[in-house]
């Protein structure tokens, strides 16, 4: 770790990390001779490495369904790790390098190298951060670093086995720290009282469910998390501005988004009891985004005609009416499209 970090003060000719896990390797042979063993990447493995070229097969496994209820659970969470990292990596090498990557080229390549991949006996892959962070910080800024890099690492397992056998766990440990002391972003300590709750929440849920289950499924559960603090923030997010005039007739203009985490606090706006005969609802500075939202009009619409009163819409949306139209068939609000021009609410 100490060469990782003050080698690149002296200079960048050479990559740190390259550097380190030689030096380690050296030390670790040197103690090896005198009785020391240090753990290495053969005894990680259980068995010697040894370099080939790979042979294209078919897989030779049975093509129907019981197959596939085997391979699809673990394919699906394959792919949402592989996307996940490697639109997450191009993100983080964007930051450094002061670039924009093209995520949609990289996913369709990145599925197409597992697709042959496969036919060779390997295993899937992506764009994996802790190598890439390496590939950066050792100076790599256009494709062909990408290209060196995985050539490099296949002439090593081709004809270098012998010497990845030796490298001891040590020095990879230490060059995977540098990876994540590099890659975490230390500020962020710092967002207590500065950024949400709700955001700190998703993150702590995100990074606990990684160590205690797997990547995709700690991505799942964030989204999942996501959603409901969204929509329970913006549920809360609707008033209405109120005019009553003397004619007996009074308006609510609905500020806000209708849907179904706001259909509570946007039926607490209304009191049927109290409001007079004639009731408008003026819907221009609101969006109706779901079917639970037009029920809860509905039902609202329903409570009026209960107590006698009229109740009606006025200046919907285009989207907002064919939402209506549609659900015409267990609705009974009333549009009243006639007014919506002539009307004039100004908004307050």
């Amino acid at each position: 770790m100490l060469m990782i970090h003050f080698i690149p003060k002296f200079t960048k000719a050479i990559p740190s990390s390259l550097v380190a896990i030689v030096v380690m390797t050296i030390i670790a042979v040197v103690l090896g001779s005198y009785g020391i063993h240090l753990q290495n990447v053969q005894d990680f493995a259980g068995m010697e490495i040894v370099g080939g070229l790979p042979e294209f097969h078919i897989p030779q496994v049975p093509l129907n369904l019981e197959t596939l209820s085997i391979i699809t659970p673990y394919a699906v969470i394959g792919g949402l790790v592989g996307l996940t990292e490697a639109v997450l990596t191009l993100q983080v090498l964007d930051e450094m390098t002061n670039t924009r990557g093209r995520t949609n080229k990289e996913i369709i390549a990145q599925g197409l190298a597992n697709t042959v991949n496969g036919f060779f006996g390997g295993t899937g892959g992506d764009a994996m951060i802790g190598q890439s962070i390496i590939n950066i910080k050792s100076g790599g800024r256009h494709r062909l670093s990408g290209i060196v890099a995985a050539s490099a690492l296949m002439f090593f397992i081709m004809f270098g086995s012998g010497f990845i056998n030796a490298i001891p766990l040590a020095g990879l440990v230490g060059v995977m720290f540098m990876v994540v002391v590099g890659t975490f972003k230390w500020e962020s300590l710092r967002y207590k009282g500065k950024v949400p709750a709700q955001d700190i929440l998703v993150v702590i849920v995100v990074s606990v469910i990684t160590i205690f289950a797997d990547l995709a499924t700690a991505v799942i559960a964030g989204v999942i998390v996501s959603a409901l603090i969204f929509a329970w923030e913006k549920g809360k997010v609707i008033y209405a501005n109120v005019e009553e005039t003397n004619v007996g007739e009074k308006t609510y203009k609905i500020n806000g988004t209708l849907f179904f985490g706001s259909v509570l606090n946007f039926k607490e706006l209304f009191d049927v009891d109290n409001d007079p005969d004639k009731v408008i609802l003026d819907l221009k500075y609101a969006k109706v985004s779901d079917y639970s939202a037009v029920e809860s009009i509905s039902s609202i619409t329903k409570r009026y005609e209960d107590a006698g009163k009229t109740f009606k819409i006025v200046r919907l949306s285009e989207d907002c009416k064919r939402m209506f139209h549609n659900a015409n068939a267990f609705t009974s609000v009333v549009i009243d499209e006639a007014e919506a021009e002539i009307i004039e609410y100004p908004y307050v």
